[in-house]
């Protein structure tokens, strides 16, 4: 059998390349406003981390994502999406209206997105971070 190892420079690349996208994805996530001490925090930064690094179809977001986020933490689909439909009430509801605005459009007409917009724009504005870091400047 033969398995592809990585040299240790490559593995050193691939962990540094992991991480400023966990990161990013955290700054993004607590300048929105999103209580980090919340267990729907990680289950969110899971999610939208599993998203950008698989390039999986967001389409799959119960069959997939929350199934790959419910074997890590032992717990169910169902409190996976209350607990992450929480933080996005909580963002909605507790954070500066001009800010959300700025990166969702007029919030008044939209109202509180569902889970799957919410990834799926989290994921389009952390890949344009990501993939441009000269625009986030």
């Amino acid at each position: 059998m033969n398995f592809f190892i990585l040299s240790e420079n490559d593995f050193l690349e691939s962990f540094k390349q992991k991480s400023s996208q966990t990161n990013l994805v955290r700054q993004y996530l607590l300048e929105l406003g999103a209580p980090p001490d919340k267990v729907g925090y990680k289950f969110l930064m899971d999610a939208i981390n599993y998203v950008i690094d698989n390039d999986c179809n967001i389409l799959s977001l119960t069959k997939e994502i929350y199934r790959n986020i419910e074997i890590r933490y032992k717990t169910s689909v169902s409190n996976i999406d209350r607990a992450i439909r929480y933080i996005i009430k909580y963002i909605w509801n507790n954070y500066d209206t001009n800010n959300i605005e700025n990166t969702y459009g007029n919030t008044k007409k939209l109202g509180i997105p569902t889970n799957y917009e919410f990834i799926y724009h989290s994921c389009e504005k952390i890949r344009g971070i990501y993939t441009y870091p000269f625009l986030s400047e």
